[in-house]
């Protein structure tokens, strides 16, 4: 694989790592701001209590947010139309292989990642599902309006110099700041 290929996946590595320090800076600072409070005020046990297991659950859901978003980012990534088409463009397709390839490569891919919806919010969960259904419906619409000889360059061509998915951005931009908020 050439860098340019890497590349989205790089990006997605170093932004990744960034959120993972800053959450791990925000997670130290709510330690911090826990034991200060409880050794400031004795008498107030049971709400002690109650913010060191929402403590206890953030430290213990934190790894598995983390991971769920890396995978839901990926994802998201690879669903990218320009990117289908590097993996599976092949000149001996025609343009309904090509975007038979597509979609049932984002449904794989989109089925294997179904149990991340347990580690984000029901709003980002249904920003990934829309942007699953955006990039299927954009193949269809493209492969409409072809011959059925035509070429998997043609179909290629027709959704490169489309619209690009503004809900997989969306999706992205969301993901990244849920990850950044504590619970």
């Amino acid at each position: 694989m050439t860098f340019i290929q890497w590349l989205p996946t790089l990006i997605v590595f170093v932004v990744m790592l960034g959120l993972l320090f800053a959450f791990l800076r925000k997670d130290e600072l709510i330690s911090n701001k826990s034991i200060s409070n409880q050794q400031s005020d004795t008498n107030k046990e049971s709400d002690s209590l109650g913010q060191q297991i929402r403590l206890e659950h953030y430290r213990l859901m934190l790894p598995f947010r983390i991971q769920a978003t890396e995978r839901l980012l990926l994802l998201l990534e690879r669903m990218q139309v320009r990117l289908l088409i590097n993996r599976h463009l092949s000149g001996s397709l025609t343009a309904q292989n090509l975007a038979q390839l597509m979609i049932t490569n984002i449904r794989d891919e989109f089925e294997h990642n179904l149990t991340q919806q347990l580690f984000v919010s029901e709003t980002v969960w249904q920003l990934v599902v829309a942007s699953k259904e955006e990039v299927i419906q954009q193949i269809h619409l493209a492969l409409a309006g072809m011959e059925e000889s035509a070429g998997a360059h043609e179909l290629a061509q027709k959704l490169l110099f489309a619209e690009p998915s503004a809900m997989i951005t969306q999706a992205m931009r969301l993901i990244k700041n849920e990850l950044k908020a504590p619970e």
